[in-house]
Order: structure tokens, then sequence, then C-alpha cells
């Protein structure tokens, strides 16, 4: 069978992604994707080679604007107030696109995925420009973005679950929540 025209492998993840989005990753199926794009489920087997390299592209572009937004983030911003552009946008990505975080976050980079380790080590590299000022070694560095990316991911795994049955202001607390961890783990002044 040859392949539609105007149908192409990239706006088969495009339309995976929209799926994503819009009912979860555990809702993407290749029967309804092929009907959303109008084709039949076998035609989507020229621009793709399974369900699960479809969802590895999708959480692979979501980590990709996950950087994208990160980045904006910490335009013109340094030390603390860096931090926070940078969690907040990264949890602002996550209300806007709970599926997608959800599937990116299923996702792991392995010597084998250059990809995706490549996105991963940029998204780290944004949380090193955060805390480099603050002249911490190697090992320190590595225990900051470990202990910030597991709070904002406790945070928002808990949050998106809707398992945070609290009467305070949640985008308060998750502000000074990354307060105390960054005032604990860099000097700030």
């Amino acid at each position: 069978m040859s392949p539609r025209a105007g149908l192409g492998t990239q706006t088969v993840i495009e339309a995976a992604t929209a799926l994503v989005d819009e009912l979860g990753a555990d809702q993407l199926s290749l029967a309804l994707l092929a009907q959303r794009l109008g084709v039949r489920k076998p035609s989507l087997y020229n621009h793709i080679s399974s369900l699960a390299s479809l969802k590895y592209q999708v959480a692979v572009q979501s980590k990709r604007e996950i950087l994208s937004v990160m980045t904006r983030a910490l335009a013109d911003k340094s030390g603390l107030d860096a931090m926070f552009a940078l969690a907040e946008a990264y949890r602002a990505y996550a209300q806007a696109h709970p599926g997608l975080y959800a599937l990116a976050e299923q996702l792991h980079a392995s010597e084998k995925d250059a990809e995706l380790l490549a996105v991963e080590e940029a998204i780290f590299a944004c949380v090193r420009t955060v805390v480099a000022p603050y002249q911490l070694s190697a090992e320190e560095i590595n225990t900051a973005i470990l202990g910030v990316r597991s709070i904002i991911e406790g945070f928002l795994s808990l949050e998106l679950a809707g398992n945070l049955h609290s009467t305070v202001d949640l985008a308060q607390a998750f502000h000074q929540v990354i307060q105390a961890f960054f005032k604990g783990i860099v000097p700030l002044k």
C-alpha cells in the first residue's frame, strides 16, 4: 500500500500528540488515530513501526516542549527568581498538558536513546544554569538537580492525581516548597 498524499510521519506524530493531550496516553490506539486521520489502521505503518514507537516519539516531543518552556522561562533571570520561573513553567506545562506530561515522565533515557538523552541533558542543563553561580561542587550540583526534580515531579504527581486536598493555595505552597529546598541547597544572600 502506498502512503497517502499529505500524510507523513510528522503528521501522524502531531495527531497522536493531540490525542494524548486530549484523552491521555492510555487512550491512544492506532485504531483511534487512524480514525482521526481519516485513514485505515494499516496505513499508519507506512509512517510508524508500532504503537510503542509512536508513544516514544510523542514523549520525546513532549520533552522537547518542556525544554522549550523551561528555556523561555529562564530568559533574563538568575538565582531564586530563575528557579521559581523554571519550576512554575514546568508546572504550568504539566497542568496544561497532563497526558503529555505523564507520558513524558514514563519515558526514561538509556544509552540507546541518543535523541532522548540529548533532550534530557538539555533539561538538566537548565537547572545547572540556575545553580552554577553558587559555585557548588559537581556532586552538590547533581544533588540539587535530583532534589529539585524530585520536589517538582512529586508535587505535580500528587496535584495532577487530585491528591493534594488542602485549604492552602497550591501555587503558593509550590512556591514555598521550591524556596525552602533552594535555600537549603545554595547559600542565598
